[in-house]
């Protein structure tokens, strides 16, 4: 209802008549963090076989305190799709969102799911290897204030993305024979 027809004696009878002129929209995202608590409930002694009994933990809850798969997640991505600093992840997590976490348990997550994936990427690699035909490139990036390099390898199927402090490949060469040459340089580096 409209502001100015407050305290109008027919406001009431207003109202009911009144229909939805124009419609609009709020889209928010709420996070919240979601804490579960499980317990483990003991009898201490049994009524038919005289001993101590234990209930169990859900086989993936290991710890006193550990966090869930979704902020895993969610601390990998920043640090690595979104290129967020292990410091940075941090202030996101524990100052947004109110997550007690330190560094060294981010850099843990993120060499767990580096891990989980190793094999793959090491698939990839050789795939690109054995394809004898490659796209390389590399940019420049900023680690701990210092500048990397990182390398890309792709073919028309694959990438492959690889960081380190120097540059590997001099791009300066134009001609078809010097990529030939930096080509095979390039894959003896990845063997």
């Amino acid at each position: 209802m409209p502001s100015a027809c407050e305290g109008c004696p027919h406001y009431k009878m207003c109202k009911g008549t009144a229909c939805i002129a124009e419609k609009r929209h709020v889209i928010d995202a709420v996070v919240t963090v979601n804490v579960t608590e499980h317990q483990l409930l003991e009898i201490p002694i049994c009524m038919l076989h005289g001993d101590t009994r234990k209930g169990a933990f859900p086989t993936n809850v290991k710890a006193t305190v550990q966090y869930g798969e979704n902020l895993q997640a969610l601390s990998v991505a920043l640090n690595t799709v979104g290129a967020v600093s292990v410091k940075r992840t941090l202030e996101i997590l524990s100052g947004g969102f109110n997550i007690p976490i330190a560094t060294g348990t981010i850099s843990n997550m993120v060499k767990r799911r580096a891990d989980a994936v190793s094999e793959t990427v090491n698939r990839i690699k050789q795939k690109i290897i054995e394809s004898g035909l490659g796209y390389f490139d590399e940019t420049g990036t900023r680690v701990d204030k210092k500048l990397w390099w990182v390398h890309d390898t792709s073919n028309s199927e694959l990438t492959y993305l690889d960081i380190s402090p120097t540059i590997i490949v001099c791009w300066t060469a134009r001609c078809f024979k010097q990529r030939i040459l930096t080509f095979k340089a390039f894959v003896s580096i990845l063997s």
